[in-house]
């Protein structure tokens, strides 16, 4: 165990499931252009070499234009460009977190072993072989059995058709291409619901100032609420489907003009953080898949909504800058209640808990810096909070599956557990604790103890120390005597989950892209690692301080250093 996961326990699951990404768009009538500012950091596991590739690339259309692509690409990837701006049209995207997989139950048919009973009648099963190679060893051989509502899966006695969107032979396709070629935000917003990946939250901006946000990828055409006996409002397919055909799942998917849009919203602003973007009917069309609780979009709202007060719009440095909030929004009440319940009298002949609240108070910058051993107490004092609440599901949890925990099932435990703590009911006090307030103690205390086992002074527990970047190649793990030329520097990181600067020591902004349309010489971008995948080049980790800093570098390259002109062959 490392001395991080003896300290804090969960800081292994910290960013296991995490939900990560943040875009937002500013329309024109905000900036000083004129023109839609887009940025975009996508929130992913931090390796070497990076996932994206910073591309720039200028080619002549069929009409005689000259065309201009800057952004990132994906290495491999059939799209030339998977964010940026192509010089009319700006865009980025978010993972949507919407319902797209149902567990729907089957049992097997009394008249016919080759079928399943389902909701919607009989279902014919289909086996197939699955063959994996074992390193070292024979390889293994797993039979797959397959409905036309997807692979069966038997989870204890009870057996379900994995009926996911992901399965179906439309889901990928590469019409992500023709963004390239887009002029205007109705352009692409037609092009995007079109395209096929799994669903994301997309949002861009035009030339003209224009805003606008929708779903790309297929969007299964769900059940309406209250049909099939359930209850109105009832949502139709959150948990599994019962063979009996009570509820049933989709057998359509949406057409693309029904997908749900927000074009040019009063406010002028879009932000998604993988959070809920509608209400009512609207958000029945996504569903809800494990949304984001909403403070990091929260905090993103607010700090666009406070750019270009008092009459002045802003620009490009403006918009980038909300990519670095690391104020502490979100655990700034945690260590208010710490504060709260540590009075004069759970002091009393308490030394260890009197430094705990000292430096709560001493030792608190309001923000996730890395000099803050508040930040990380205060932190520390909501996850022990956690694994006393739900230790005991926990652990039910983990006899059906290693990973399955109440943290993994729902990102958004923080809102039940600050209910809990605000109305106290007697019916939900976890066993072995007298009162809600001896709950709360005895939190501080283990967190205390902790510290204690793993010989760390509190003083010292600063969340710089815990929050540490731990970014290498594959290879260096492999070959720990390559690390040195592998792994890029151990920088303490600023920021956290739940704010916009998010920040984890192998998950993060794995890049920060801020354009508008036609300005992209105003472009500014930074990544961890460098643009070359190659350990011996010298841009192997250039520009990785830059993101460790989070200073903007130019989106456009220079003046050319290097020139490679290519000849035709002669014979």
């Amino acid at each position: 165990m490392t001395l991080a996961a003896l300290i804090d326990p969960q800081a292994p699951n910290d960013f296991a499931d995490a939900v990560g990404s943040n875009n937002w768009v500013v329309a024109g009538s905000r900036t000083a252009s004129g023109r839609a500012i887009v940025s975009n950091d996508m929130h992913l596991g931090l390796q070497l070499p990076n996932t994206w590739f910073r591309l720039v690339m200028q080619f002549p259309q069929p009409d005689g234009r000259m065309r201009r692509l800057a952004g990132l690409t994906l290495p491999g990837a059939p799209p030339i460009l998977m964010v940026g701006s192509n010089g009319h049209v700006a865009w980025g995207y978010t993972n949507a977190y919407g319902d797209f997989l149902d567990m729907v139950g089957v049992v097997p048919d009394p008249r016919d072993a080759s079928r399943v009973i389902g909701p919607g009648g009989a279902l014919a099963v289909t086996d197939h072989a699955e063959t994996i190679l074992v390193k070292g060893a024979p390889a293994e051989t797993l039979t797959v059995r397959d409905t036309a509502l997807g692979p069966l899966r038997s989870v204890g006695a009870r057996t379900y058709a994995v009926h996911w969107i992901a399965h179906d032979i439309r889901a990928l396709n590469s019409r992500h291409r023709e963004l390239e070629l887009t002029d205007t935000l109705a352009q692409a917003l037609a092009v995007s619901t079109t395209i096929s990946i799994p669903a994301q939250n997309f949002v861009a901006g035009d030339d003209q100032g224009h805003i606008g946000w929708t779903i790309t990828g297929l969007l299964p055409r769900r059940t309406p609420a209250g049909s099939h006996g359930t209850a109105p409002g009832q949502l139709d397919a959150s948990f599994p489907l019962a063979a009996d055909g009570s509820v049933q799942t989709w057998t359509e998917l949406l057409a693309p003009a029904e997908y749900p849009r927000v074009i040019d919203p009063p406010g002028g602003q879009i932000s998604t953080a993988n959070s809920r973007q509608l209400a009512g009917a609207a958000a029945a069309l996504i569903g809800d898949g494990g949304f984001d609780l909403g403070a990091r979009n929260h905090q993103i709202r607010d700090d666009l909504r406070a750019l270009g007060t008092a009459g002045a719009r802003t620009d490009v440095a403006g918009v980038y800058g909300v990519m670095l909030d690391d104020r502490a929004v979100f655990i700034a009440p945690w260590r208010e209640r710490a504060l709260a319940v540590l009075d004069a009298e759970a002091l009393k002949e308490k030394p260890q808990r009197a430094a705990f609240a000292r430096l709560l108070r001493e030792s608190w910058s309001g923000r996730a810096s890395v000099d803050s051993v508040g930040y990380r107490l205060a932190r520390g004092f909501m996850w022990t909070l956690y694994d006393q609440a739900y230790g005991g599901a926990n652990a039910a949890l983990a006899q059906l599956s290693a990973k399955a925990d109440a943290h993994a099932a729902s990102s958004r435990w923080p809102v039940v557990m600050a209910r809990l703590l605000d109305e106290q009911p007697a019916g939900w006090l976890p066993q072995g604790y007298p009162s809600w307030r001896a709950f709360q103690l005895a939190a501080v205390d283990s967190l205390i103890a902790q510290y204690q086992a793993a010989g760390q002074p509190l003083d010292g527990a600063s969340w710089g120390q815990r929050n540490t970047a731990a970014i290498s190649h594959p290879i260096a793990l492999a070959v720990p005597q390559l690390a040195r030329w592998l792994t890029a520097p151990p920088d303490q990181l600023p920021g956290d989950a739940n704010m916009p600067r998010v920040a984890g020591s192998k998950f993060g902004q794995s890049e920060r892209l801020t354009t508008s349309p036609g300005k992209e010489e105003e472009g500014v971008f930074n990544m961890p690692g460098g643009q070359s995948g190659h350990p011996l080049s010298l841009n192997f980790l250039r520009g990785h301080a830059d993101w460790v800093a989070g200073r903007p570098t130019p989106l456009l390259p220079g003046a050319p250093v290097h020139t490679l002109r290519l000849t035709p062959a002669t014979r």
